[in-house]
């Protein structure tokens, strides 16, 4: 009777464990997070475009012919085609008499006057125009000097110009113009009158330079 009742309690322990041990085991992990992607830049390209430098243009007809307009203007100041002035106010300057203060409005001081044949001029020949005594300076006022002359007649309209020898630091610059016969006062040909230009500081001057009329 003994060995029966054990014999049931053991079987009655025996359905206990399997009931407990087939009951699902609880999650006890946590849930992860998905982790963001982390972005990264796109590869460079091997073959990245880099500017080129910039090179110095190379003088050019056009450039030159305009260069030498804005030149012959600055070349008449000190010759045909003198600054204003006001006769009114007159000075002596180095033992010379007959100097009138200029008045004109585009170049009414030294500095000015002197910018604008520097920047057509080379320092050289801007200095020795600024120098020839048309101009001076007197306690910081610029005056004038008169030296008329008459244009030359034997020079007709301008037919042509040209660029040659160009170089990195110099060029030739040629105009044709008309020859008039003095007394007939007709074309008689042509004649070519050479001029030269520098560069210097990145730009191009005249280094040498004479009136066309």
């Amino acid at each position: 009777m003994k060995k029966l009742l054990s014999l049931m309690f053991a079987g009655s322990l025996l359905l206990a464990f399997c009931a407990c041990g087939s009951e699902p085991a609880g999650d006890t992990a946590d849930t992860a997070e998905p982790v963001p992607a982390v972005e990264t830049a796109p590869e460079e390209s091997g073959s990245v475009e880099t500017p080129a430098a910039e090179s110095d243009a190379a003088l050019s007809l056009s450039d030159a012919d305009a260069l030498f307009e804005k030149a012959r203007a600055v070349y008449d100041l000190f010759d045909l085609n003198p600054l204003a002035t006001d006769p009114t106010v007159t000075a002596e300057i180095d033992g010379l008499d007959g100097y009138e203060k200029v008045s004109d409005a585009s170049a009414s001081s030294p500095a000015e006057l002197r910018a604008k044949a520097e920047e057509v001029f080379t320092a050289d020949l801007a200095a020795e125009l600024l120098n020839n005594g048309r101009y001076a300076e007197k306690d910081g006022v610029l005056y004038e000097r008169a030296a008329d002359r008459g244009a030359d007649i034997t020079r007709g309209k301008i037919l042509s110009t040209e660029l040659s020898d160009v170089t990195d630091s110099g060029a030739v610059y040629t105009v044709t113009v008309e020859n008039i016969d003095f007394e007939t006062e007709q074309v008689s040909g042509t004649q070519k009158v050479t001029y030269r230009l520098a560069k210097s500081g990145g730009a191009w001057r005249f280094s040498e330079f004479e009136a066309l009329y």
